[in-house]
């Protein structure tokens, strides 16, 4: 009896990770999104050339589209959250940063990635996104690292997923 408890509780602390995630990946997208027309205000040269622009027209073989969505909505949210969530923020805990460290430490790392991928626009968009997922990530924290990766991971799913269904449909967006 008392293992069955434990399953549903186990499956219900999963459905409530599983629902964050999709949550806190909605919200990142609706922020950045909104931020996206400050950027116009900078100058053309400055901006760089849109990742997702670069993505979409490099995929022409018939399985790259499936190649394609399996690397933006499942590996890249996986390796990306280790390295610029996962890694730094642990990491600075550990040497006994603030949250705010924490996040803003977090948040560079994921927008200097981006940035060297996609230019100055897409590095500052995604160091917003990246203020967004290690805020969350430390929110979730006290039920344990493991949690904090897993919705941080889906909530950058969501977003990537998001983004490749609206570039798809809507190309001059990217």
């Amino acid at each position: 009896m008392e293992l069955v408890i434990s399953q549903g509780a186990q499956q219900h602390r999963w459905t409530r990770y599983l629902m964050i995630g999709l949550a806190v990946g909605v919200l990142d997208l609706v922020i950045t999104s909104g931020l996206y027309p400050l950027l116009m205000l900078l100058p053309a040269n400055l901006l760089g050339e849109s990742a997702a622009a670069g993505i979409l027209t490099k995929s022409e073989a018939p399985f790259s589209t499936s190649i394609l969505f399996i690397n933006l909505v499942v590996l890249m949210p996986l390796f990306e959250t280790t390295l610029a969530q996962s890694l730094p923020i642990e990491l600075a805990r550990k040497l006994g940063a603030s949250k705010n460290i924490c996040i803003f430490l977090s948040a560079f790392i994921f927008g200097l990635g981006h940035f060297l991928n996609g230019g100055l626009g897409h590095g500052l968009l995604t160091f917003c996104a990246g203020l967004i997922l290690a805020y969350f990530y430390l929110k979730v924290r006290e039920d344990g690292p493991g949690a904090s990766y897993w919705v941080t991971a889906i909530a950058h799913a969501t977003n990537n997923l998001v983004m490749c269904i609206l570039f798809t449909w809507f190309p001059s967006l990217a």
